[in-house]
């Protein structure tokens, strides 16, 4: 039960793959996650929790073939695939291409990822843009690096 590994990671993962296997098995964590708009998540914190779901893979036994385990960190910025992935990257900012023919490129803050309605708001410095999420043909979390003097700008 791969969300019971990752409850048992001291470090939250958003997702374990095992392959190896005929079909490689992913799981995704919906409790869990790694914030990365915070301190993020280290590289001696992700070999920790590969060690410690290993370990559970290795007493439990769920896997009769061969396999290899990965775990890793969606990164600083990351593709947004899925609505859970959007919701959670709310407060972040992100880059976000609508599709159709009047497609657009939009980036700011998010800050609605609304259930109900499945839209999204991006707050731009033009202003608020509410989107459906229908609508995104691609969607990424974008990272303002601050040099020396205080500018952020993107890589």
């Amino acid at each position: 039960d791969l969300p019971a590994i990752g409850a048992v990671a001291a470090t939250p993962i958003t997702s374990v793959t095992i392959s190896g296997l005929a079909k490689p098995v992913v799981g995704e964590m919906p409790n869990n996650s790694i914030s990365v708009s915070g301190t993020g998540v280290t590289v001696d914190e992700l070999a920790r929790a590969s060690e410690e779901v290993g370990a559970l893979l290795d007493l439990e036994n769920p896997i009769d073939d061969r396999y290899r385990l990965t775990i890793e960190s969606p990164g600083i910025e990351r593709e947004l695939s899925n609505w859970r992935q959007m919701r959670y990257a709310v407060g972040e900012r992100v880059r976000v291409v609508t599709r159709g023919e009047e497609s657009r490129v939009v980036e700011g803050d998010l800050t609605c990822a609304d259930d109900e309605s499945r839209r999204i708001e991006v707050l731009t410095d033009a202003g608020a843009e509410s989107i459906d999420f229908a609508d995104v043909k691609s969607a990424r979390t974008v990272y303002l690096w601050e040099n020396e003097t205080g500018q952020k700008r993107k890589f």
